[in-house]
């Protein structure tokens, strides 16, 4: 199937409500934030981040996962998650949201002022 004519048979992206209809179909859990696409040839990009720096939205590195969804039909397109990840990634996953403190709760947060005063 010739992927242009997919898209003509559409005049609009779907919306938000009906993405997230099929983002649970997916089993893709609460917190994650949605990009919308740009352009016409773009996708809903969904991801669940462990240094997204955007209170609430952290989950641990293993939940960490990106998924991308056709604009037009909501299909899952492509799906990225903390597993696909090369040892550089794997290290970055987890050694940013450590260093700001959102891993392990209070303690991370105590370790990390008293290495700032130790310093």
């Amino acid at each position: 199937m010739d992927v242009n004519s997919d898209k003509s048979n559409h005049h609009h992206s779907i919306q938000v409500q009906y993405l997230m209809e099929k983002i649970e179909k997916q089993q893709i859990a609460k917190p994650y934030s949605i990009v919308y696409p740009i352009g016409d040839d773009g996708v809903y990009t969904v991801s669940k981040g462990s240094n997204t720096g955007v209170t609430g939205l952290d989950v641990s590195p293993y939940q960490e996962k990106t998924n991308y969804f056709d604009q037009y039909s909501g299909n899952l397109i492509a799906q990225v998650g903390y597993n696909d990840y090369g040892i550089l990634k794997k290290w970055f996953t987890w050694g940013i949201p450590l260093h700001g403190g959102h891993l392990f709760g209070w303690p991370n947060k105590l370790i990390n002022v008293l290495v700032c005063i130790g310093s």
